[in-house]
């Protein structure tokens, strides 16, 4: 029976696989994470945190609740699923064994519903038990289910080709769901200044020493600037009390009429100044950082102003107005 079921063509193998791997991977793990909520253990929430509680029969916002999540975790697992199904694609065309597909996708099956699970749970704080229990199930679905949607190919390719192709595919698979995983260096924190010098007889010294050192004050007083300082804005990303931060000042004494990116060092300190629509380093940067500063001008038709964002970051650029204000 099951022989005449297994679909023939390849397309309908691909969606047979992509659509189990959804339910295995997203709403079987969703089923049991309600089954298990009613029986009395909450398997998810930061307060007061996931433990048992009373058993109760599952109600309109229980189905709600679980329904809403699976709905959150299916784009994620519609990725991973279309992998998986261009995978088998490619293991029914080396002819690979029944075993040896079940021993090559094991791994990857367990790391992706167990990280998925981790990853969109973060939302709604999941426990350990959600993160193994959507793991344990997409481990089920290798070992049973994806070997029986697989038909080798009638003609085989060569033997290397058919080694090569599945251990590169494997690895590199691997290596993409551990790839978050692995050590890195730590990036330097950043402290990002950015103010606008209007003409004055007023000198500028700078900022107070910064949480890395007396650097921009004395960068700053080595240009002779006057002025009336207007404050902008400022931003910072990572640990400000690290000793080997960055630490960048930008003075405007113009209006900002156009965006630029802008590098950083390495380590250190650096003041930007803004004359003649050109942005100088002080003093010339050396090694950069893979950050940039992102630095644009202001959309406030009454008040001049700016943007400003690190490079790296996902969120939008600041926008704001020199303070005291400046009429445009």
């Amino acid at each position: 029976m099951l022989k005449h079921w297994r679909p023939k063509k390849w397309w309908s193998r691909f969606l047979w696989i992509a659509a189990t791997y959804i339910v295995a991977a997203d709403m079987l793990p969703n089923l049991l994470l309600l089954i298990v909520n009613c029986m009395g253990y909450l398997p998810y929430s930061d307060r007061p945190g996931p433990g048992w509680q009373r058993p109760h029969v599952p109600s309109k916002d229980d189905l709600q609740f679980f329904l809403g999540f699976a709905m959150l975790m299916l784009r994620p697992t519609a990725i991973y699923s279309t992998a998986f199904a261009i995978a088998g694609t490619l293991f029914g065309l080396c002819s690979l064994s029944r075993w040896t597909i079940r021993l090559i996708a094991a791994l990857p099956a367990f790391l992706a519903a167990g990280l998925m699970m981790a990853g969109v749970g973060w939302m709604i704080a999941i426990s350990s038990f959600g993160v193994y229990l959507a793991a344990g199930c997409g481990l089920a679905w290798a070992l049973f289910i994806f070997p029986l949607l697989i038909t080798p190919r009638a003609v085989h390719f060569p033997l290397a080709a058919r080694i090569a192709l599945p251990t590169v595919l494997v690895l590199s698979g691997l290596l993409g769901l551990l790839y978050p995983m692995l050590p890195r260096t730590p990036e330097a924190a950043v402290n990002v200044d950015l103010m606008r010098l209007t003409p004055g007889t007023q000198p500028y010294t700078g900022l107070p020493a910064g949480p890395f050192g007396a650097e921009i004050p004395r960068i700053v007083q080595s240009l002779n600037l006057r002025g009336d300082i207007h404050g902008g804005e400022q931003l910072m990303q990572g640990n400000s009390g690290t000793s080997d931060g960055i630490e960048a000042l930008f003075i405007a004494t113009q209006p900002i009429t156009h965006q630029e990116s802008l590098n950083l060092p390495a380590h250190g300190a650096v003041v930007y100044l803004l004359t003649g629509d050109k942005w100088t380093a002080y003093p010339m940067i050396g090694k950069k950082d893979k950050r940039m500063i992102v630095i644009g001008p202001g959309g406030d038709p009454k008040y001049d102003g700016g943007t400003l964002k690190i490079s790296t970051r996902e969120d939008k650029a600041v926008r704001f107005s020199w303070y005291p204000g400046i009429p445009r």
